[in-house]
């Protein structure tokens, strides 16, 4: 097994809309609360890890069909495009998306981003071998939390770093309604143009009598609305920690990384001038079993007697684990 952290430095062309929820018309962006050093809780702005995951499963589902020479004409099942795009389901028994563990080995071998991403397999889910960290605003709060290798590239590329709140804006949208035009009354039939021109003088009524109840009732289909979103050239840490037990594994989540950040888009708002993030740089850590740089106890050297022991009993202990053990 190896273990690596892949982290890399990603920027907003485009504002990011990502709202955790609704007050009245306003939305507001997903946050998370952060201890501050000292103990001050703060709530920072991020995309959440599950929003990031949904993105890169859906990045390699369509690099497969693309590898496989079918994404013009892919003609998948139901059950097909559900473990593609979301793992699968837990439904009811016999339903197409619901797979046993033998047909789950099968799939894995022929499409190994089912066993890194993981998926539903019978009545159960079957956990992937892939961890994937929240979209982390690079700003004064989360600094501490960031990655050593992020600061120094903060440092390196004399970035600066300001509090989450300037980086946050509240815009103003508004949901129009068509008959406010006269030129679009003319497309409407003569009797939806009189309904529509009926409803018209209705709510001119209503305003000059102040009749707030008649108002209400025939009030325009107009609706402004205000939501949060982090503006562009806003920064962000983004990361995943891979075990992998084969080349083949590293190699089609490294290509599904690349393909992920070549056309990176998260949060909504997307087909209307929202969503776009382009890489700026990038590096991979890998882990052996070990405790790093920590030392937990109050004497030198902790571990070094139980790696010798191990060591002068490896062969005893290789067989043992490899024998038949009743448990």
């Amino acid at each position: 097994m190896e273990t690596t952290r892949y982290v890399c430095v990603v920027r907003a062309v485009q504002a990011i809309a990502h709202h955790r929820g609704n007050i009245g018309n306003h939305a507001t962006f997903m946050r998370a609360s952060v201890r501050l050093p000292g103990g001050e809780i703060v709530d920072v702005p991020e995309g959440s890890g599950n929003a990031v995951r949904n993105r890169f499963r859906r990045s390699v589902a369509l690099c497969a069909l693309e590898a496989a020479g079918i994404l013009d004409d892919p003609k998948l099942e139901r059950g097909a495009l559900k473990l593609l795009f979301n793992g699968g389901m837990m439904t009811g028994k016999g339903d197409a998306s619901v797979i046993n563990i033998d047909r789950w080995r099968e799939l894995v071998t022929l499409y190994p981003f089912l066993g890194i991403l993981g998926g539903c397999i019978d009545n159960r889910t079957q956990q992937g071998q892939l961890n994937v960290d929240a979209l982390k605003l690079i700003c004064e709060e989360n600094m501490p939390s960031l990655y050593p290798w992020t600061r120094q590239w903060l440092q390196e590329n004399n970035e600066g770093v300001c509090e989450s709140s300037l980086l946050l804006e509240k815009v103003q949208r508004v949901h129009m309604d068509p008959e406010l035009a006269p030129e679009n009354l003319k497309l409407l039939s003569e009797g939806e143009r009189i309904a529509a021109n009926n409803k018209l003088l209705a709510q001119a009524n209503a305003h000059d009598s102040g009749n707030s109840i008649e108002a209400s009732r025939v009030k325009s289909d107009m609706m402004p609305h205000t939501f949060e979103r982090l503006i562009r050239g806003s920064l962000f840490q983004l990361s995943f920690l891979l075990r992998s037990y084969s080349d083949l594994e590293r190699d089609a989540f490294e290509y599904g990384y690349a393909c992920l950040l070549n056309n990176f888009r998260f949060g909504g708002k997307q087909a209307s001038e929202h969503g776009e993030l382009e890489f700026l740089a990038g590096a991979r850590m890998h882990f052996r079993p070990s405790t790093g740089d920590l030392d937990v106890g109050e004497r030198a050297g902790v571990g070094e007697l139980f790696r010798s022991h191990i060591a002068q009993h490896k062969d005893q202990l290789i067989q043992w684990l490899r024998s038949e053990i009743s448990s």
